[in-house]
């Protein structure tokens, strides 16, 4: 997880510094690094609107996930709302 998370900064500083991106959400943090675990991030900067955008080529990169759909980092936060038990 650590591993994981570390990625995730580490990109999130480059959009920062090279793209004049704000830092994402914790949500949006999450979903990266939960996505991170199977393929590709979840959000993406998106240079022409300035925005965390959805990755729209997740579906081409990550065997024909979607966001918002069947990603994985979607898989892993349904299961987390149906089990709050275990996420505590």
């Amino acid at each position: 997880m650590v591993d994981k998370y570390n990625q995730e900064l580490a990109y999130e500083n480059k959009m920062v510094s090279q793209q004049g991106a704000y830092y994402p959400t914790t949500e949006q943090r999450q979903m990266n690094v939960w996505q991170r675990y199977n393929c590709g991030t979840y959000w993406t900067w998106s240079t022409d609107e300035h925005e965390w955008a959805t990755n729209a080529n997740l579906f081409n990169q990550c065997s024909g996930q979607t966001p918002g759909v069947n990603a994985y980092a979607d898989t892993v936060k349904n299961w987390a709302n149906q089990n709050p038990q275990w996420c505590k």
